[in-house]
Formats: C-alpha cells, structure tokens, sequence
C-alpha cells in the first residue's frame, strides 16, 4: 500500500454531525485491524477527540498555528470547495489525498444569507469560484481521488457542474452492526400501547429545519386520527434550535420534547429503548435503521416545504443508498396520505418493517463492507497533496474573505 497503511480522517468540528460520526466510525474500526494505524485530525474538545478509541491517535487542530500530517499516510477529507481546505494542516507534498463526497452541495458555493446557490446569476458573480472547482473536481477524477456516500450526491455533482463521472465509486455511510445484548434489548423494551413515540436526531440547520417543522406540523394536524397520544423527542443543538422552539410553540396535539445535545453512547441507549417511529436524514437515519426501528427518510430544503410532501421509509424505492436529497417537484404529490399510512404500518406491522430495516441496513451500510470498499478504492488514488497546491485552486481570494467576514455577522445575528 502506497501510504503506509497509515489513514488520516480530518474534520475539525466540535458539534455532533454525519461526518464526524462516520470518520471516527472506520478509524476505530481500522485501529482494530493490526496492519493499520488510524488518525483523526481534530480540535481537543472536538466530535472525534472525545469518541475516539484509545487505539486512534487524535493530531490536535488549531485554528492557527502548523498541524502536521503524517508523512507517508493517505489524508481523507469530507469533499469540499478547494480554497475552504483546512489552512493550518502542514502537509507533505507526498501525502496521498482522498475527498469523499458526503452531502449533494459540497461543491457549491455557500453565499451568507443566500445559502447554496448553483444559479446562472451567481455562476456570473462567482465566475472564477466556479472555474477553479471545475479544475478541482478535474483533478480528482482523474487521480481517483473523489467517492460519494450515494447516487444523490453523484447525479447532484454532475447536474451542478456539468460533468459526467462515468466510473464513480460510491461508499455509503458505515453502520457498525448491533450485538446480539442490543438487539435483545431493542426487542424486548416495553411499548406504552397509549402513545407514539417519535424522535427526530441530528442537527437543526439551515437545510433539515424546513422539513422538520413542516413535518411536525403534519404529525399535529393527523394526531385526532389515531387512538395513540402521539409525542416527539428531538435530539439535537444548532443555529437553528430556538426558531424551532418558537414555531412549534402553537402545535397543541402532539408533545414535543427537547432533549438536547446527547452524547453517542446516550443516543444508542435512547433508540435501544424509547422511539416507536423515527424521522431522519444521514447518519441519524441508518443508526436508527439498523436497530430495525421504522425510520421514515427525510429529504432536504433551504425553503420552506409547499404542498403535501410524499413519505417514505428508509428502505422503500432506495436503490442508490440514498440518506437525504434536496426536495423538488418529484417529492409532491397533492392530497397523498403517505405520512397516516407510515405511522399506521410502524403500529400494525412493525416486526415486518424491523426485519426489512435491518436487513437493508447491514447488506448497505454494513461497516465491515464499507471497510473493504473504502480500503480496495484507496489503493487506486494517484492525487498527492503537491498537486493540489501546484493547481493553484486553494487561494482564497478577496471575494473569499468578504464571505468570512459575512459568516461572522451572519452567526452574531
């Protein structure tokens, strides 16, 4: 193996998110196999630092100052626009680089208070923005140095950019499969037959706010049509958090819970024993599945949801591994009842809808799986770090920092 077998996971971040979770995931599945040594580049209170397995070396990040990599190691990355790499990493020319594309929109440029924008006014406005991820994205196809978590990230990246990835390797998410002691509990919890148990977990952002409260609303107004008190648990912190406790402040009919931040393991001990019913997107979604709780699949929007949008369990019409795209026309459908006839199928047929969950789950997301496709496809990426550098992609630019400088004023707000 080209890099050692030495394997860098880097995502500085301190809040609880897909990526952090699936990084440090296959790091210590990797430290626990002899012939490899994992890292996880992170700040010392981040995500990973505080999850980490022992046998996982943390490489302390700050936000300035030098953090060296590894020398002879490959240095895996969330895909991301090339000026907005990490700039205290100090890393070899040598390194081998991989970018694994984790959400539709990485490679679109994210204006403050426009949000994602893949318009031609603002391919005119950010014209050589658009022309250096064009470069990059052309740097990484061909050293092999880019996979996707699912097709919706792939046709995505090649609707935006015009391109057409005809040998893309997709490795979706990792789920480590639950032992038989958890599996013993899931089973054997206690249902209260007089409530719904809902939760929602993952964090309350700009992109899954919309359909969370739009989804909330929709559980309201169905709650007279079911004997069930139905109550719903949110799990999770972000911007915007305190909106959303002001929005559902007039939603009488169901019990909503916020529970906060909770770390991994407390997350494991809630979904072992609490949820009826679940609603999700990313990583929140397949933890969920995999314990063969019926988690309906939520898709994105940087909008307002309009119309009556179609439910879905995870699994069903899931051909691409799919854990989340953006809403469009094709999610409407006027008059559906798919959200009634999902909760009526998690009360009347949850021991069907259990094995079918954990079954698409491991066949999926199975860690070990993605283990192999992940370490079969690393052997095949030619991209070193020096290359990067000599494509002149990474300068920022002055249009760059005024976008700094608007992120500030847009988080004081």
């Amino acid at each position: 193996m080209k890099f050692n077998r030495n394997i860098v996971f880097c995502f500085p971040y301190r809040g609880a998110g897909g990526v952090s979770n699936q990084f440090v995931r296959l790091a210590e599945k990797l430290s626990n196999k002899s012939e490899y040594k994992a890292y996880v580049v992170d700040y010392s209170d981040g995500f990973m630092a505080k999850n980490k397995g022992k046998n996982v070396t943390l490489i302390e990040y700050f936000d300035k100052g030098n953090v060296e990599v590894p020398r002879n190691s490959l240095l895996i990355f969330q895909a991301m626009t090339p000026w907005s790499i990490f700039p205290a990493l100090k890393v070899h020319r040598s390194t081998f680089v991989l970018f694994w594309q984790c959400h539709p929109r990485n490679f679109v440029i994210d204006f403050p208070f426009f949000g994602p924008r893949n318009t031609l006014f603002f391919k005119i406005l950010f014209y050589r923005y658009f022309i250096k991820i064009k470069r990059f994205y052309d740097l990484l196809i061909r050293n092999k140095a880019l996979v996707y978590i699912d097709g919706v990230t792939l046709s995505a990246t090649n609707s935006s950019l015009q391109v057409d990835d005809e040998k893309a390797t997709i490795i979706p998410i990792p789920i480590s499969i639950p032992d038989e002691r958890d599996v013993r509990i899931r089973n054997k919890r206690i249902t209260n037959t007089e409530c719904m148990k809902f939760c929602w977990i993952g964090r309350i952002s700009d992109f899954k706010y919309p359909i969370l409260i739009y989804t909330l609303k929709k559980i309201n107004a169905l709650a007279d049509d079911f004997e069930e008190v139905f109550e719903f648990d949110i799990i999770g912190d972000g911007q915007f958090l305190n909106k959303l406790k002001d929005d559902v402040s007039s939603l009488k009919k169901v019990k909503i819970n916020f529970l906060g931040e909770l770390s991994p393991s407390k997350v494991k001990g809630y979904l072992l024993t609490k949820p009826d019913m679940m609603f999700a997107m990313g990583t929140s979604a397949v933890e969920g599945a995999i314990l063969g709780i019926p988690v309906v699949l939520l898709n994105f929007s940087y909008k307002e949801v309009l119309g009556d949008y179609v439910y879905k369990f995870l699994h069903k019409d899931n051909n691409n591994a799919s854990v989340g795209e953006e809403i469009n026309e094709n999610h409407i459908l006027q008059g559906n009842i798919s959200l009634s006839q999902c909760i009526r199928e998690a009360i009347d047929e949850k021991d069907k809808l259990k094995g079918e969950l954990r079954a698409y789950s491991e066949s999926v997301h199975g860690i070990d799986s993605i283990v192999t496709k992940l370490v079969k496809h690393s052997d095949r990426v030619t991209l070193k770090w020096g290359d990067i550098q000599d494509s002149g992609v990474m300068n920022q630019g002055l249009l760059y920092r005024f976008k700094k400088f608007l992120n500030k004023i847009k988080v004081g707000i």
